[in-house]
C-alpha cells in the first residue's frame, strides 16, 4: 500500500479547510496508508472512520516578526526527518508555507498543493514566491475552481481541478424547511461579512412574522457583530452559537442557508448546507458559490454588496414556502455533483 502524506495546519478547528481534510481521509483511508503531519496540536473536530496516523511537528503555530525564521527552519528540519523515515509515494499539502517547504524537501514523491483560500489572497512578494516554487517538475497544484486553475496555468504550474466532496450525511435526516430558522455558519471575521448579513436580515423584516436567524461560530469581531445587531433592533431575533460538533441537528432544524462572504476558495459550508437539503443565498464572491450554486436551481447568487438584494432573497426565500421547497428538492443536484464517490475518482486518478 502506498503511503500519502499530509501536511496541514492542523484538525482541530472546526473550519472549511479542516473538514474538507477529514472528508479526503475518509474517502482515501482504505486506499492509502495515510500520515497526517501538523504544527501542533493532534486533536481532531471532525469525525473521521478510517485508519489514519497524525503526528505533530511539535513546532507550534506561525509566530511574528523575526521568530518567523526560526520557526521555519525548525518546520524544514521536521519534515526533512519526516521524509527520510516515511519516504512518501505522495505529498499533499494544504497551506501556502508548506506548500513552499513541500517544494524545498520532498524531491522523490509527487507533490500536491493544494490552497483553500482564494487566489488573489497573498500579497505580492509571497505571490512571486508562490509562482517560483509552484511550477517545480514533481509538483501538481490541486485547484478548487476552474478559474483558479487558469491563473496557476498562467505561472507555469501543471494545475488539476478537484473540488472539495459534499459530505456523506448518515445520522441525521435531512431538513424539512419548516422552521422559521435562516442559518449561518463561519469565524466572525471580515471574510464573513456578518455585519452585511445582520443588516439585509433588519432590511428583510422576516423577524415579524416568526423568522429568526442563528450564526454559528466564534472570531475576534463576534461582539461588535452582537453590538450592531442591538443598534439596530435586531438582537433579539438573532441566536448567537458558539462552535459545537452537533451541527447536524441545527442543519436540519433550519429552513434555508445565508452565505454573505466578501470572498470565498470553494465553501465547503455551502456543501454541508445542500447536503441536510437546505436552499442556499449567497453573494457572488469570485470563485466558490457559483460553482456550487451554478444553475442547479437549489439557490440565489446577490451581487458582491448588494445588501438591498440579498434582504430581498431572504424575505422571498423566508415567506414564500413553494419556493423555498422547489430549492430544496434541487439541492440534490449539488449531492450528487460533488458526491465523494465522484470525487474520489479524481483523487485516485491523480495518485496513481
Amino acid at each position: 500500500m502506498k503511503t500519502l502524506l499530509i501536511i496541514t495546519d492542523g484538525l482541530w478547528r472546526p473550519a472549511g479547510t479542516e473538514r474538507a481534510v477529514a472528508t479526503l481521509i475518509n474517502m482515501l483511508g482504505g486506499d492509502f496508508k495515510i500520515i497526517v503531519a501538523v504544527p501542533n496540536s493532534t486533536e481532531i473536530f471532525f469525525d473521521i472512520n478510517e485508519q489514519f496516523e497524525i503526528r505533530s511537528l511539535e513546532i507550534g503555530d506561525v509566530p511574528p516578526g523575526m521568530k518567523k525564521i526560526n520557526w521555519l527552519i525548525n518546520a524544514i528540519q521536521k519534515l526533512s526527518y519526516m521524509n527520510q523515515t516515511i519516504k512518501p509515494d505522495f505529498v499533499l499539502s494544504t497551506v501556502y508555507v508548506f506548500n513552499i517547504i513541500t517544494s524545498l524537501i520532498f524531491k522523490n514523491s509527487k507533490n500536491l498543493l493544494c490552497e483553500h483560500i482564494n487566489y488573489h489572497y497573498h500579497g505580492k512578494i509571497r505571490s512571486i514566491i508562490r509562482k517560483f516554487f509552484y511550477a517545480k517538475n514533481n509538483n501538481a497544484v490541486i485547484c478548487l475552481t476552474e478559474k483558479d486553475k487558469l491563473l496557476h496555468e498562467n505561472n507555469g504550474c501543471r494545475a488539476i481541478v478537484i473540488t472539495n466532496a459534499a459530505p456523506m450525511i448518515t445520522d441525521v435526516p435531512p431538513s424539512e424547511i419548516r422552521d422559521k430558522t435562516i442559518l449561518a455558519v463561519g469565524r466572525f471575521e471580515y471574510q464573513k461579512g456578518f455585519d452585511r448579513l445582520i443588516d439585509a436580515f433588519h432590511l428583510s423584516g422576516v423577524y415579524n412574522h416568526g423568522w429568526r436567524l442563528k450564526i454559528v461560530g466564534e472570531g475576534s469581531l463576534k461582539e461588535n457583530i452582537k453590538t450592531r445587531a442591538q443598534d439596530i433592533g435586531v438582537k433579539d431575533f438573532i441566536d448567537f452559537v458558539g462552535n459545537t460538533k452537533d451541527m447536524a441537528s441545527i442543519y436540519s432544524k433550519s429552513s434555508f442557508f445565508v452565505m454573505s462572504s466578501h470572498f470565498e476558495a470553494f465553501p465547503m459550508v455551502l456543501l454541508e448546507a445542500a447536503s441536510y437539503a437546505l436552499p442556499l443565498i449567497s453573494f457572488d464572491c469570485e470563485t466558490g458559490p457559483k460553482e456550487i450554486i451554478g444553475d442547479s436551481g437549489a439557490g440565489i447568487l446577490i451581487p458582491q454588496n448588494d445588501i438591498k438584494g440579498l434582504a430581498e432573497a431572504i424575505k422571498l426565500t423566508s415567506l414564500d414556502n413553494a419556493f423555498r421547497a422547489e430549492m430544496s428538492l434541487k439541492s440534490e443536484f449539488i449531492v450528487n455533483r460533488y458526491s465523494p464517490a465522484s470525487i474520489k475518482k479524481k483523487w485516485l486518478k491523480v495518485l496513481r
